[in-house]
């Protein structure tokens, strides 16, 4: 994904790394281990990374010095993909150990926290990316 300041952010499922890279030239500008397991997704919104671990709750981490800002629990894991919709307000969260999409309505800015709202089956197994149109 390209986050702020024009950078190439992506995670390392093996060895649980967070890392940004320049994105002109691919040289990795810094990381962060990842203290949960396996993350699978990785998203960008308002000067934070959102990392979404296999079995953990999506770390939020900020993008200026890579610290743990919060933790978002959900219901389910296996989470493959992230977006958001209203500025935020919104998130859409495309589950694949359960086969579903679940919407989270965030209830508290600081810190940061999201609770569920709805949660839609899906047909297919194991939804993975989830592309944003517009709102």
């Amino acid at each position: 994904m390209i986050a702020n300041h024009g950078y190439l952010v992506t995670v390392e499922v093996g060895i649980n790394l967070l890392d940004r890279f320049d994105s002109t030239n691919l040289r990795r500008l810094n990381y962060l281990v990842v203290h949960n397991p396996s993350p699978m997704s990785v998203t960008y919104l308002k000067d934070a990374y959102y990392v979404a671990p296999y079995y953990s709750p999506i770390m939020l981490i900020g993008t200026e010095n890579l610290t743990v800002l919060s933790n978002i629990s959900t219901s389910a894991y296996g989470i493959r993909s992230i977006i958001f919709l209203n500025d935020g307000q919104t998130m859409f969260v495309a589950f694949g150990n359960n086969n579903s999409l679940v919407f989270l309505n965030r209830t508290r800015l600081v810190p940061i926290n999201y609770t569920d709202t709805f949660i839609q089956p899906t047909s297919c197994n194991c939804p993975h990316e989830m592309l944003r149109m517009n709102d």
